[in-house]
């Protein structure tokens, strides 16, 4: 449980660090075989890094591991996510379908 919390602490306080982006996609695309012991607390600021992600003009990579776990959850944190996308890029829209499927 340390490890997730301190994972999910790493990834949506967004500090710059050396090789950040290489461990903040490695740390989510791990998270997502372990969603099911993720905090709600932590969900929901995942859910709120993915809305930061989407709406930046260039999406980091860390947008795809990102949404796959927020796949994992309820569907409550994609449907937050969705509702608050306001860029219309290609980008956006491609995980807006994903996040909204069933």
């Amino acid at each position: 449980m340390n490890a997730i919390e301190l994972g999910c602490d790493l990834v949506t306080q967004n500090k710059h660090i050396p090789f950040g982006r290489t461990l903040k996609y490695n740390i989510l695309h791990v998270l997502k075989n372990q969603h099911q012991y993720i905090h709600s607390a932590y969900r929901e600021k995942l859910a709120k890094l993915a809305v930061a992600y989407l709406n930046a003009d260039y999406p980091p990579k860390d947008i795809k591991p990102l949404c796959k776990l927020l796949k994992r959850f309820e569907s409550k944190y994609a449907q937050h996510v969705i509702e608050h996308i306001h860029q219309q890029t290609e980008i956006t829209t491609r995980w807006i379908r994903y996040l909204g499927t069933v």
